[in-house]
């Protein structure tokens, strides 16, 4: 009787590890995407946001001479031929960066710089407007609600209301260097009229789903977790050991 106690107590205690850990694990994922630490899943992809209600998305304020600058190299990205990459404002450095690839890229953001010019470098690049752009146009055939390039990191945003590691594996596979956006609570777009018969929240957000590919998909956020309930049950008897040591046995 006292080796069954003993075992369904073992039991439980693995039981109640498992669920602290289903709960713990994507909890530090959201965590970390919200904080800007874009957890990386095993496919390489990487968790760029979670967006939560009542979340904002606000542009950065800019002087106009910045803003001015900034709508001259988008239109010339519209003429790329593989020279150019995408240009943003660092408000941490109050500059205007323009992006580049080549070295005829360079000349040719230079020439945008006229009289009084905002602050300002050019950048070199990895990937150049076009080829984001192409990127950007194609990821929509993944099972997303929205493409679009981040001019900054130079690669392809997508935002998806839910997750699984297919669109992870799919993603690197065709795209490489892409940023999935967790919106599980984004309104549904139509291009028409809505359905007759609309899909519930439920089949969009697909929560087991999600909740399965943020908890197996990111392995050292499952490895900080796992250490913490390790600590978690360890540190109490450890504790236990100090107040109360063993007696030797007398001789």
């Amino acid at each position: 009787m006292g080796v069954l106690c003993v075992m369904v107590r073992r039991l439980a205690l693995v039981a109640l590890s498992l669920a602290v850990l289903a709960v713990l694990t994507p909890l530090l994922v959201i965590l970390a995407a919200r904080a800007g630490l874009e957890p990386t899943h095993w496919s390489g992809v990487r968790l760029g946001d979670v967006r939560l209600p009542p979340d904002r998305i606000r542009a950065e304020p800019m002087p106009e001479p910045a803003a001015v600058l900034l709508d001259r190299a988008r239109r010339q990205d519209e003429a790329d031929a593989g020279d150019l990459a995408p240009s943003w404002w660092d408000g941490g450095a109050g500059q205007v960066v323009l992006g580049a690839v080549t070295d005829r890229g360079e000349r040719l953001r230079r020439t945008l710089v006229q009289g009084q010019a905002p602050p300002y470098r050019v950048e070199r690049r990895a990937h150049s407007t076009r080829e984001l752009t192409d990127a950007m146009d194609a990821a929509t055939e993944l099972d997303v609600s929205w493409t679009g390039v981040d001019a900054e990191g130079n690669r392809v945003r997508v935002g998806a209301r839910s997750l699984d590691h297919a669109l992870f594996t799919t993603a690197a596979d065709r795209f490489g260097d892409v940023v999935v956006v967790l919106e599980p609570f984004a309104p549904e777009t139509y291009l028409d009229q809505p359905p007759a018969d609309p899909p519930s929240w439920w089949s969009r957000a697909h929560p087991p789903g999600t909740w399965f590919a943020l908890t197996t998909g990111f392995p050292w956020y499952l490895g900080a977790a796992a250490l913490i309930v390790a600590a978690a049950w360890v540190a109490p008897r450890l504790a236990r050991r100090r107040r109360h040591p063993e007696v030797a046995a007398p001789a």
